[in-house]
């Protein structure tokens, strides 16, 4: 049986309490980076071999070129890749060190190069610079995160011991709290999924027929744009567990999961063939077999000591994934992968 795999989109940087749901499903998850130094050794999924990360086009001896392309771009302009790095792609718009990204260009990509090769050169660094940035900005973000989380704790200690108006200042707190919280923009959303579009269609390895996507609008986005050529047909859909009880220890949680992925291949084994099958035929076939399987997978977790439950949604596209992202960004003039599977299954996490 192959192995129950998807490809994770469209991240930069792993969500760890999103995978470790997703792994009670999925033998393994593939996320796509934007340059080797983004690689996350040290994390535990990635050591247990449950979590495959790579650079669709590694730099290789151009990789201390591009960090310190990064670091000009934070020294010069601190705010960029925090608020307005989805301006990249117009270049006119740049305020930092525009030509050390051409000169970089041009010593990546030498003059005898075709002019089209040249263009295709620069659009794909771009696409990576946009992404790295993203990334080191999520970084921040999670650091203030922990930040909003002590603030948290200090307000509990701090309602608990006022005696006057309590509701009052809660509400300040919370004002405190939220300020430090960054939403993205729909604009830097779309211009983030253009750019890791970009690493995939540029890697004929990349998975491409199985996707999961986290709790964001990439599923929505892409939906709403091709209903009109064709609408995701809902397949079935199964709860997972969110944090479950005594396994935040690392090595704990491997052990538990290995043990659940061998108690569920049978029925996991199942709905895969079946998903697969789908993205060959484009046709679901929801048979007795698919009901038993998604009955036992319940059961499953149902037993398990979690504190919360969530679920994966399974859809299917009629059409193949590079397709989909082509068409749902609007992007012209770009060629999709060549694919054995004409069809998309889409999980969205909820």
């Amino acid at each position: 049986m192959q192995k129950i795999t998807s490809l994770h989109f469209p991240e930069t940087i792993a969500q760890y309490s999103g995978f470790r749901q997703l792994l009670l499903f999925f033998d393994s998850m593939t996320q796509l980076l934007p340059a080797e130094d983004s690689f996350q050794s040290e994390n535990h999924l990635v050591t247990a071999g449950m979590l495959e990360q790579y650079a669709p086009l590694p730099f290789g001896d151009d990789l201390a070129k591009f960090k310190r392309l990064i670091q000009d771009i934070q020294r010069h302009s601190p705010d960029f890749y925090g608020s307005s790095f989805s301006s990249l792609s117009a270049s006119n718009t740049l305020q930092v060190d525009e030509s050390s990204v051409l000169n970089l260009i041009a010593q990546m990509n030498p003059k005898d190069e075709t002019r089209a090769n040249a263009q295709r050169a620069e659009a794909l660094l771009q696409a990576r610079l946009l992404l790295k940035l993203a990334e080191i900005s999520e970084i921040e973000e999670e650091e203030l995160r922990e930040n909003i989380q002590s603030i948290n704790l200090k307000k509990s200690l701090l309602l608990s011991t006022l005696k006057g108006d309590e509701e009052e200042v809660g509400a300040l707190l919370d004002a405190l709290a939220e300020a430090n919280i960054s939403s993205e923009s729909p604009g830097r959303f779309k211009q983030r999924l253009k750019a890791w579009t970009a690493l995939l269609l540029a890697d004929p390895k990349a998975p491409n027929w199985l996707v999961t996507s986290g709790p964001n609008d990439a599923f929505y986005l892409l939906k709403d744009a091709v209903e009109t050529k064709t609408k995701p047909e809902h397949l079935f859909t199964i709860p997972l567990a969110g944090a479950i009880s005594g396994l935040e220890d690392d090595q704990e949680y491997s052990t538990f999961l290995a043990d659940f992925q061998n108690k569920t291949k049978a029925c996991r084994e199942i709905l895969f063939s079946h998903l697969s099958k789908a993205a060959e035929t484009g046709v679901f076939q929801k048979n007795k077999t698919v009901t038993e399987a998604l009955e036992v997978w319940e059961q499953a977790v149902q037993a398990l000591p979690a504190h919360d439950t969530n679920k994966l949604e399974f859809y299917l596209f009629k059409m193949p994934f590079s397709d989909l992202l082509i068409e749902g960004l609007g992007l012209k003039n770009v060629a999709p992968q060549e694919t054995s599977m004409q069809n998309t299954v889409f999980a969205v996490l909820k």
